[in-house]
């Protein structure tokens, strides 16, 4: 694989199908799909000079065996890319200021499952949080920054705190409880964590740009499509808008060539 590469990796299918057809109409190109091992990877042509690939993780969450982290650690891998972007859907925070569609991407990524569970003298029990907030990469953070210049109003982009939870949140009182313990945050996800622990090690340059689907409570279908492909549609805005350099060593020989 030669240039510059960008992996983008999703989870549904309506993920998958939106970054499919945004990066179709931006540069008609037809994808072509690959398979190493367990992972099959599209190549969807260029944009902005570099080379995107897709992948879909097999499960929703981190850390199932399907999930983000082994697959996005095994693609790491085989195909070397430059950059990792998690794109698709998410819940959001913040209902007075954002609206369903509205686009969020990671100033920080803040993970939530890692915790200490002790017993208060009173008897209730206390979960102390031990995860980590690590903050996406500053290079992507400036493209996607830039890329907000001179589009209309609509869907709002919202930069800032990412909550990451293997957890499938369906409960007003957890995601209010969300809003009190981390006040800066705009939104959640089950995957965001997973990336950044599976781009830490190989130390790739890393993103997650998401679309409101919900609120984190009352849960329905109704609105994914329009989130998968309202962030789909800004994540190949910035591509096309941006100039990448390349970030990591390459191998002589990869997997996905």
């Amino acid at each position: 694989m030669s240039g510059i590469s960008i992996l983008i990796l999703v989870v549904t299918q309506g993920e998958r199908d939106a970054v499919l057809r945004a990066v179709r109409a931006a540069n008609g190109t037809a994808h072509e799909r690959q398979t190493f091992g367990d992972h099959a990877v599209f190549r969807l042509g260029s944009l902005g000079g570099a080379e995107i690939l897709l992948a879909q993780a097999g499960e929703q969450g981190g850390v199932g065996p399907a999930g983000t982290m082994l697959t996005a650690a095994s693609l790491l891998r085989a195909c070397r890319p430059d950059y990792l972007i998690l794109v698709g859907i998410c819940y959001g925070l913040l209902e007075n200021e954002q609206r369903i569609g509205d686009i969020l991407v990671s100033r920080n990524v803040q993970e939530l499952d890692h915790q200490r569970v002790v017993d208060s003298p009173s008897g209730a029990t206390i979960a102390i949080r031990r995860g980590a907030r690590v903050q996406a990469s500053v290079l992507l953070l400036d493209r996607f920054n830039a890329a907000t210049i001179g589009r209309g109003a609509r869907p709002s982009i919202h930069f800032g705190l990412v909550l990451s939870a293997n957890t499938l949140v369906d409960s007003k009182r957890y995601r209010e409880n969300c809003k009190k313990e981390f006040p800066d945050a705009i939104g959640g996800d089950m995957e965001g964590a997973a990336l950044y622990a599976a781009a830490a090690k190989d130390r790739v340059d890393w993103i997650v740009v998401k679309a409101i689907a919900d609120w984190g409570f009352n849960k329905t279908n109704e609105h994914q499509a329009l989130a998968a492909g309202n962030a789909a549609q800004f994540v190949v805005h910035t591509l096309m808008m941006s100039s990448l350099p390349p970030r990591t060593p390459r191998l002589a020989v990869t997997l996905c060539d």
